[in-house]
């Protein structure tokens, strides 16, 4: 009886959900000039058109539709944005603080404390609050200068554990061996240690050992299909899918065991390297005593002395190191991937960045701890191309989502207050109306055009624009340029025996990720 119950419910809200879209699309289309739309079908829209990648699928809807279309994913109407001018147009001085709303998600609310990340945040002056505290108590270029000494202490982890593999000529999983430097170094710049083989808090349910699984799940349920997301009418649905209380008991863990971490940075007694001693750099093995503050002491303490406009509470702190682990360790990991894939595919690409890397090395001076010291990575304009170029086709997050906060004019159309807008950034660094060979991988196209990674000319978007600018750009460029110049300066790569080509396929989750992991054989260079 109950089973009957529900379908017959869900049949009139179907038929109601219908009548209500059919309705406001008559109304919106006699009201306002909206942008063009391709044929959809009632209540689901234009899901069926998606493929798993649906940045590609949006891609070829705008072939037809233009570099502006409407579409409904659901019953959400979003605009799509596919074209260098329109990033420009959305992203300057007049449209800017329009577009930069963001969607609220069931699970970002659910693991960020209501959305109160940076992420995920609405724009305003919370929002504006919270961004001036990561750029300038943790993510300024000092801060990021301060954990330097992780960054090379972990890679050179790495480059033993590869030195290992190669005496025997063992095809390793880079993909792995990439995703837990990444982890580590994060975990240590921002708990002061790693959690990866210690028990965690005793409220975690489940039993897990190890933060990082219990990371990934909650990145991985960002990306999973939610029904009030798309069909708020039958939101009531995600609770019979299992969803509502998947999201619930992850968020619990993940509250569990950053409560501890907190705790038990109140409870130790810190003495934190004064704030205007720029030249420090690492632990003080000079004053043992004085212990290197990580991102929690750094957090707590704005959390005590700064005055803010609002009530800067262990809920904000949670979600700002969830920020952290989110944009600081998969979007890291899978540039590496894609870098080492691409160069891999790319043998004269790969040996042309090699002799650079090398010959700047060699020419350096003293031998040093990492094999390469940061200052070096200046000089190596030819790998920062390698890079640049690895964005330009792999993008760890191939769409920008916005929200529009009033009504506003794009590109001659109108979009109605409180539009979803989904910015194409894979699309427009593929759009042959501004790249040459836009699906081959050029390195050489930026020495040519050196274009930075802020976004204002529209065209190179690997990081958003405007606004929603990710803050932590320059941690992530750190990071991948220091890795990759290592990887290149000790080894040579080739396929594992047997193998004659790399399989590039992509999985599309919070980030874009290879669909199999990366092996390759290490042979040590001599050199």
């Amino acid at each position: 009886m109950a089973d009957l119950f529900i379908t017959a419910l869900a049949s009139v809200l179907l038929l109601a959900s219908a009548a209500f879209y059919l309705l406001r699309k008559t109304t919106n289309r006699r009201k306002f000039n909206l942008p063009p739309s391709p044929p959809s079908l009632p209540l689901i829209g234009n899901l069926f058109q998606m493929s798993k990648l649906p940045y590609r699928s949006l891609r070829t809807l705008a072939k037809t539709y233009g570099p502006l279309m409407m579409v409904k994913l659901g019953s959400i109407p979003y605009v799509i944005v596919s074209s260098a001018d329109a990033i420009q147009e959305l992203t300057d001085k007049d449209h800017d603080v329009i577009f930069s709303g963001r969607p609220q998600w069931k699970s970002s609310d659910a693991l960020f404390g209501g959305s109160t990340d940076i992420i995920f945040s609405s724009y305003g002056e919370y929002w504006r609050q919270m961004k001036k505290i990561c750029m300038v108590e943790v993510l300024s270029q000092r801060r990021v200068n301060q954990f330097r000494y992780i960054r090379e202490q972990e890679v050179e982890h790495l480059v033993g554990i590869l030195k290992d593999a190669s005496k025997n000529k063992t095809a390793v999983d880079l993909s792995e061996a990439i995703s837990t430097l990444t982890n580590t170094v994060i975990s240590r710049a921002a708990f002061g240690k790693t959690y990866n083989n210690q028990p965690m808090a005793d409220g975690v349910s489940n039993g897990e050992k190890n933060f990082v699984p219990l990371l990934r799940r909650a990145v991985d349920i960002l990306a999973q299909f939610c029904f009030q997301d798309s069909f708020p009418i039958l939101g009531w649905v995600d609770a019979l899918t299992g969803f509502d209380s998947k999201v619930r008991k992850v968020s619990r863990e993940v509250n569990d065991f950053l409560d501890t971490v907190i705790n038990d940075h109140k409870k130790k007694r810190v003495v934190v390297v004064a704030e205007e001693d720029d030249s420090h750099d690492g632990p003080d093995h000079d004053h043992p005593e004085r212990l290197q503050a990580d991102i929690v002491d750094i957090l707590l303490r704005v959390q005590k002395e700064r005055e803010l406009e609002f009530n800067f509470t262990d809920a904000n702190i949670k979600a700002t190191l969830l920020d952290m682990f989110a944009g600081g360790t998969d979007t890291i990991a899978t540039t590496l991937e894609w870098v080492m894939s691409e160069l891999v595919r790319h043998p004269t690409i790969m040996k042309k960045a090699q002799e650079e890397v090398r010959r700047i090395v060699l020419t350096g001076g003293s031998e040093r701890k990492s094999g390469i010291d940061e200052a070096d990575i200046h000089r190596m304009e030819y790998l920062k191309c390698v890079v640049k170029e690895t964005l330009r086709l792999h993008a760890p997050a191939p769409v920008s989502l916005r929200k529009t906060s009033e009504d506003v004019k794009l590109g001659g159309f109108d979009i109605p207050e409180g539009t979803m807008v989904m910015i194409n950034l894979w699309a427009v660094m593929r759009d042959p109306e501004i790249w040459e060979q836009p699906e081959s991988f050029v390195p050489e196209r930026f020495l040519a055009e050196p274009l930075d990674f802020k976004g204002q000319t529209g065209k190179f978007v690997p990081f958003g624009a405007g606004r929603r600018l990710c803050p932590g750009m320059t941690l992530a460029l750190v990071e991948v340029e220091l890795v990759a110049a290592n990887l290149l300066r000790w080894f040579d790569w080739e396929l594992p025996e047997g193998a004659v080509d790399l399989d590039m396929s992509e999985i599309n989750s919070v980030v874009v990720r290879r669909e199999t992991p990366l092996s390759l054989v290490p042979v040590l260079n001599s050199a």
